[in-house]
C-alpha cells in the first residue's frame, strides 16, 4: 500500500553525520526510507566497486565487475556467467547443463556453451539456446574471452560498449538473430 507524503525534504549540506529520509516521493513500505549521507558521500560503498545513487541517498550502485551489498566484492569468472545465466532467463534455456554447479565451469564436467584454457573462460558459444534479455555489461571482465556467439537468441537492447573496448583478447562476436 502507497501512501503519498506531502512536504519537502530539507537537506543539510553541511552535515556531518548521516540522516534518515525518504527516498522515493511514496511511501511505499520500508525500502522507500534510505540512509541519506552528506553531499558527495557516499559512506556504505566501496572505494573502488561501488557509486553513490545520483539522488544522494546512500544507497551504492555497482560498476562493472563489482556486486555485493556494498559493492567491494569484484566478480570472479564464475560469478559473470552466473550474471549471464541470470540476465537472460537461464533456468528456460534449452541446453545448460551443469550451470551453476559449484565450483569453476571450467573444470569437469564443465558448463554447456562454455570452453576453457588454463582455467579461464575463453569461449562462450550459446547460439540458439534461448537465452532472453539484455546481454549484460559483466561479460566485458572475462580478461581471457576470445569468442562470443550468442546468436540466433531473444536478446534486446543495446550491446555492451564495455564489451566492445575489453578484454583486448575478444577477436570474434556474433549475436545476429
Amino acid at each position: 500500500m502507497a501512501t503519498d507524503v506531502d512536504g519537502e525534504l530539507v537537506v543539510n549540506e553541511d552535515a556531518v553525520e548521516s540522516s534518515w529520509c525518504l527516498t522515493t516521493f511514496r511511501y511505499e513500505g520500508p525500502e522507500s526510507i534510505g540512509v541519506c549521507q552528506p553531499a558527495g558521500q557516499c559512506g556504505n560503498c566501496s572505494q573502488v566497486g561501488g557509486k553513490c545513487y545520483p539522488v544522494n541517498t546512500g544507497k551504492c550502485e555497482c560498476k562493472i565487475g563489482y556486486h555485493g551489498e556494498f559493492c567491494a566484492e569484484r566478480m570472479s569468472e564464475r560469478d559473470v556467467l552466473l550474471d549471464l545465466f541470470a540476465e537472460t532467463d537461464g533456468e528456460n534455456w534449452n541446453r545448460h547443463s551443469n550451470w551453476g554447479n559449484e565450483g569453476s565451469p571450467c573444470k569437469e564436467p564443465g558448463w554447456t556453451g562454455i570452453s576453457c584454457r588454463n582455467g579461464h573462460v575463453v569461449r562462450i558459444s550459446l547460439d540458439s539456446t534461448g537465452l532472453r534479455g539484455a546481454i549484460p555489461d559483466s561479460l566485458s571482465i572475462l580478461q581471457h574471452l576470445e569468442m562470443l556467439d550468442l546468436s540466433n537468441n531473444a536478446l534486446v537492447g543495446t550491446f555492451p560498449a564495455a564489451l566492445l573496448q575489453s578484454p583486448s583478447t575478444l577477436r570474434s562476436i556474433s549475436v545476429s538473430g
